[in-house]
């Protein structure tokens, strides 16, 4: 299936709507510290732009402390991280991804 015929499927975009709450409150119930998510963000980041496994802790981590000086909150982050994996578990591109802590 091609990620446009996904993005304009509606029973699709509904499971994948509720799937992305249910991943984000249960994230925000771990209560994990702020950089730990700023980590899997900048992780889930390159994972899309160049495929897992093809970037290094260095790049992660630059990416991370990017992540970490922005004004995005706790709560955003939660949200992001969660479409993040639920976007990249549909499309195979790494169904395996689970949040440290």
């Amino acid at each position: 299936m091609y990620v446009e015929q996904v993005m304009f499927d509606k029973d699709n975009n509904k499971k994948l709507k509720n799937q992305v709450e249910v991943n984000a409150k249960e994230l925000l119930h771990k209560e994990l510290p702020f950089d730990v998510l700023c980590w899997e963000l900048a992780e889930l980041q390159l994972i899309i732009e160049k495929g897992h496994g093809n970037y290094t802790d260095h790049e992660v981590s630059v990416m991370e402390q990017n992540i970490f000086n922005s004004t995005i909150s706790y709560k955003e982050i939660c949200w992001i991280i969660s479409t993040l994996i639920c976007f990249l578990g549909q499309h195979n591109l790494y169904p395996q991804i689970k949040i440290k802590g």
